[in-house]
């Protein structure tokens, strides 16, 4: 029956992050073509054919449309009419919304979609787009601007110029392009012009200009601008477009050679640095051999108490917590009864074992710490008799032994139904277990000065390479190490408890099992590994030498022999 008594005070706390599963929708434009025609009044026919790939629903669509642009300390004013959007079928959608406001017109439409591809044919008709100069005229547009959050692929503009089928003269026709790299533009004939582009990044704007001879253009002159004065501009553009392409070139060889360092020799240098510290600082001290498996307790420390040494500092491990249950037990203040109940079902009889703790001293009980008198505590304020905690601890109690008892159903029900009250009283409580050990210098104090001299240069390294700090959160901890007089001591717990964890394997066990399990069992609580000790147990107690636990009372059939 140990086995099940040793299970119940394992307590384990699961947290789970619930997952918020949001809807997401999106849209991405999957073809962008133009037809565009410019008229001799300077007005300029737009026909775009637009298709979108919609994620999600959808019931609305936004356009912006440009109608006042700057050039030259010149403003031009091009107010739109005659707009009209429908569905590919040719079907007019429903305009909800249209407004001129600030040199933007923007226009909202109905639609519905939902996970499918929508193409909108939008037409409408700028007015006064088209600038007149003396010799030329020019058709300056930013068709696609920076504002889009998403990018535009395929697309594919078509200007046809104010020229009569009569001339197919070409060399008075200029075209350029303004925005992504993979843009072209071309001389169709001497009516047409085409610019395409196979994807506009989102956050990126694209223009065309086209020029022709300005007598195709009917009304008066709008600036004094010459042809090439124009042909300079665009010179001049070119020139810093391949500026900006080699500087972003030169900032893309930058970053690529510090990504390189970032992750290659920064980190190298300051590994090298660590070592050094490690070396100096980090490296345990050396003591004398100690075997791989050490048998005996290697000294009185409790059992929260060693799991903090073995943490150099740290908080106890949360076995630690059901371990000194056990501990408190074997120093005669807690007495853990198992009874057996025989229950009739249905289904033929089953034995349910009650497990109950006996929290009145024994005789010869030993001192307390003040963390294990806080457990005590814990569990008289949990069976209802919290105002015979100093008796109790004082050894002065008079009345019914039997009268202070705690179930482990009722233990179980406490943690369950006060989970913020146990966890706020453990954290106090690893305080303690910690402060019990104060006299003790567990950390050699160089190596904590060292510790947190390598947290202020890994963060402040850290601006030159963040691979650093993950470094710094695997490898820092290990520049602690234990003091010179601890050394010997963590080295033979380390030695115990593998010993605990081999204690299954062993053929024939020590002579030191039989007379040592039960404080065996209150280590193996704390290193996880008293189920294998529990496997033991039967051969454990073939032997003569075996010593039967004052703390632990079974009415029934012995349960020991049964736990295997």
């Amino acid at each position: 029956m140990f086995k099940r008594v040793i299970l119940s005070f394992i307590f384990l706390v699961l947290l789970t992050t619930p997952k918020a599963i949001a809807e997401e929708k999106s849209a991405s434009i999957v073809a962008d073509q133009y037809d565009i025609t410019l008229n001799k009044n300077k007005s300029v026919n737009v026909t775009e054919r637009l298709t979108v790939d919609f994620s999600g629903d959808f019931s609305e669509g936004k356009l912006w449309i440009p109608t006042q642009v700057e050039r030259d300390g010149i403003t031009y004013n091009t107010p739109i009419s005659n707009f009209t959007v429908k569905d590919e079928k040719g079907n007019p959608l429903q305009i909800t919304n249209q407004k001129d406001n600030n040199g933007t017109y923007t226009i909202t439409w109905a639609f519905k979609a939902s996970n499918e591809q929508k193409t909108f044919l939008i037409s409408y008709k700028l007015n006064n787009a088209v600038i007149k100069h003396p010799e030329v005229a020019e058709f300056y547009w930013r068709i696609i601007g920076s504002e889009w959050e998403i990018p535009h692929n395929d697309v594919d503009i078509t200007v046809h110029l104010p020229i009569p089928k009569t001339v197919s003269d070409t060399s008075n026709i200029l075209v350029y392009g303004h925005g992504p790299l993979n843009a072209k533009s071309e001389i169709i004939d001497a009516r047409t012009v085409r610019f395409v582009a196979d994807r506009v990044a989102a956050g990126q704007f694209m223009e065309i200009r086209t020029v022709f001879p300005s007598e195709y253009v009917l009304g008066a002159i709008d600036s004094q601008k010459t042809k090439q004065a124009i042909i300079d501009e665009e010179a001049q553009y070119v020139a810093a477009t391949i500026e900006a392409a080699k500087r972003a070139q030169r900032q893309q060889m930058l970053i690529g050679l510090y990504v390189m360092l970032a992750l290659t020799l920064f980190p190298l240098v300051w590994l090298i640095i660590y070592y050094l510290v490690w070396k100096k600082y980090g490296k345990e001290y050396k003591t004398a051999p100690i075997p791989k498996h050490v048998q005996d307790i290697p000294s009185d420390l409790a059992p929260a108490q060693v799991s903090v040494l073995l943490k150099q500092g740290g908080d106890p491990d949360v076995n630690a917590f059901s371990a000194t249950i056990f501990d408190l037990a074997q120093k005669g203040w807690i007495t853990i009864e198992d009874r057996v109940e025989q229950k009739t079902g249905l289904f033929g009889t089953k034995q349910k074992v009650q497990s109950t703790l006996n929290l009145v001293p024994r005789s010869g009980a030993k001192e307390l710490l003040p963390y294990e008198k806080d457990v005590l505590m814990l569990l008289l304020r949990i069976a209802g008799k919290t105002e015979l905690f100093d008796e109790i601890v004082n050894k002065e109690y008079k009345g019914d032994k039997n009268d202070i008892k705690v179930t482990m159903k009722q233990i179980k029900s406490w943690f369950n139904s006060h989970p913020t009250t146990f966890q706020s009283w453990l954290r106090e409580w690893n305080k303690k277990v910690k402060e019990s050990l104060q006299d003790k210098q567990i950390i050699d104090p160089e190596s904590k000065k060292a510790l947190t001299r390598m947290w202020i240069f890994t963060v402040i390294y850290s601006v030159l390479s963040p691979v650093v700090l993950l470094l710094g959160g695997f490898l820092n901890g290990k520049l602690k190490r234990w003091s010179k007089d601890i050394a010997e001591e963590a080295g033979k717990w380390k030695a115990f408890k593998q010993f605990l964890d081999d204690f299954a394997k062993f053929k024939q066990l020590p002579p030191e099992s039989y007379k040592l399990w039960d404080r065996y069992l209150v280590f193996g609580i704390l290193f996880g590994n008293a189920k294998k000790i529990i496997k033991m147990l039967p051969k454990i107690m073939e032997n003569t030498d075996m010593q039967r636990p004052e703390w632990y009372q079974y009415y029934g059939a012995y349960a020991v022999a049964d736990t295997a």
